[in-house]
Order: C-alpha cells, then sequence, then structure tokens
C-alpha cells in the first residue's frame, strides 16, 4: 500500500510540474478554499507544524497497518502541498469540477486518509458497543 501512496505521490507531482509549465492552474495561497490567504506565513508555518506533528504520531503510536496507511496518505498529501507552498507561494490546484473549487491529487489523498481514519474510528466504536452489549447479555 505504502508503494501505491508513494505513486500517488510521484503522479501528483508530476501533474503540478505539467500544470505549472502549460499555465494551467490556480494558485491557492490560502488554506481550503482560500481561507487565511492574507497571511501565506502563517499557513506555511501551520501546516508544516501538522505534518511534523503526524509524522510523530505515525512513527510513535501503535496503530493497524489499515490506520498507518491512511495517516501516511494524508501525510503525503500533505508535504506534496508543502512542497508547493515553498515552491510556489500557494498550493497548484489543477482539477475542476462544476461545484467545487480546483484541488489537485494531494487533497484527494489528505481527504481520503481522513475519511478512512474516521470509518477506521467509527468501526472501533462499534466494535466495542456490540462487545459491551454481548457482555451484559
Amino acid at each position: 500500500m505504502k508503494i501505491f501512496i508513494i505513486g500517488l505521490f510521484a503522479v501528483d507531482r508530476l501533474l503540478k510540474l505539467h500544470f505549472v509549465s502549460t499555465g494551467t492552474y490556480i494558485l491557492n495561497r490560502g488554506i481550503a478554499f482560500g481561507v487565511i490567504s492574507a497571511n501565506p506565513e502563517l499557513v506555511i508555518v501551520s501546516h508544516f507544524l501538522l505534518t511534523s506533528l503526524l509524522i510523530y504520531y505515525l512513527y510513535k503510536t501503535r496503530l493497524d497497518n489499515l490506520a498507518k496507511n491512511s495517516i501516511f496518505l494524508i501525510i503525503s498529501g500533505s508535504i506534496s502541498n508543502l512542497i508547493d507552498r515553498f515552491m510556489y507561494n500557494g498550493v497548484v490546484d489543477y482539477i475542476s469540477l462544476w461545484i467545487f473549487p480546483k484541488f489537485n491529487l494531494a487533497d484527494i489523498m489528505v481527504v481520503l486518509g481522513v475519511l478512512l481514519l474516521i470509518f477506521l474510528e467509527l468501526n472501533e466504536y462499534y466494535k466495542n458497543v456490540q462487545s459491551r452489549r454481548n457482555r451484559r447479555g
């Protein structure tokens, strides 16, 4: 799974290079939907700190493989967008769907990782509730 995630990271980097070279992208200087775009330094520092904390959490906690992979997915997408912030002073967005603001593959990786973590937590909660019910009889 990690090789697949690294492959997604590489594809995102290559797509960003392509779209920057052709000029068919937008630059998001803020976070989601351009929020806090007036203070790019704050965005870069917070992005770097959150990514660093996720890396620390990944390597210092005991998690099952699926949870590790979901966090690795988030970290990989985050690092790709962080590279953009240093290279272009904003995130290169190149995917356009009619009802959403532009986004990129790294954003998809982050969202999928977060959704997977939410699913894993809800599943664990459900198992714990069922276990308590079964013990009561």
